[in-house]
């Protein structure tokens, strides 16, 4: 319809303006601008999105500061993840885009994030919108402690499992970390009782599949709940006790 055309060259001009393979002033357009016309064209023919939708989720990752390449080829990554998680491919390539940008990775990453958020949402009870809502509050100090994607995206799910989702998840956790990374003498003395040391749990040194692992078995240990809630507080605060418990 001529809605739908007027609509998708809208698309297309802000995106060719965020780019800068438009020029606003004389309207010309770069050999990059039309490659990125012909893959929501084909994007739009050959999947259930529209040529529009197409052109929508590659403008969020523009938005993100994605280069023209960068974006046609992380676009194929996130039409997956939509498809996938049954979301519109603008949201998708939000959820991508602000995830590569958290975590400082290449745009070539947009398949490894992707992939991590697919499976996280397949195999956890927690959503692809609640998992980019956790991120949304972890990713950047997951990322300064050293910790991937795709464990990050991990925890959440396993967070998510015992009732801790969304920002609740990516608040807590980033709480652990944060405890973690550099905990108080009140804190250290609470690790000795568990027989653990700061290098132990230290996240710069060892995996969140690691740090689950020691605290699961140090926490076993105790045989009551009580007093591994108690630990559990003195290290990473009353506030994120539940989430450590929670990945443990």
């Amino acid at each position: 319809t001529v809605t739908t055309i007027a609509k998708f060259e809208e698309a297309m001009a802000t995106l060719g303006a965020v780019t800068g393979e438009v020029d606003m002033i004389t309207r010309q357009t770069t050999a990059s601008f039309e490659e990125m016309t012909k893959t929501a064209r084909l994007l739009g023919s050959t999947t259930r999105f529209s040529a529009s939708e197409a052109s929508e989720g590659m403008l969020q990752l523009a938005r993100a500061g994605f280069s023209a390449r960068e974006t046609m080829d992380a676009i194929p990554h996130t039409l997956d993840l939509a498809t996938s998680a049954g979301i519109g491919l603008g949201e998708a390539s939000g959820y991508v885009a602000n995830t590569i940008r958290q975590f400082g990775l290449e745009a070539s990453r947009a398949v490894d994030v992707a992939d991590a958020f697919i499976v996280v949402s397949n195999k956890s009870n927690t959503t692809v919108g609640e998992l980019a809502e956790a991120m949304k509050m972890v990713g950047t100090v997951s990322a300064s402690v050293g910790a991937s994607v795709e464990e990050t995206a991990s925890v959440i799910g396993i967070l998510g499992d015992r009732g801790v989702k969304a920002t609740m998840a990516g608040t807590q956790l980033r709480g652990v970390l944060i405890a973690l990374a550099k905990p108080t003498d009140k804190a250290q003395r609470a690790m000795e009782q568990l027989g653990l040391s700061t290098a132990d749990l230290d996240p710069a040194q060892n995996s969140l599949h690691d740090i689950s692992v020691k605290l699961d078995g140090a926490f076993s240990k105790l045989g009551n709940r009580y007093d591994a809630l108690g630990i559990a507080s003195e290290i990473f605060g009353r506030r994120n006790a539940s989430g450590a418990l929670a990945m443990a």
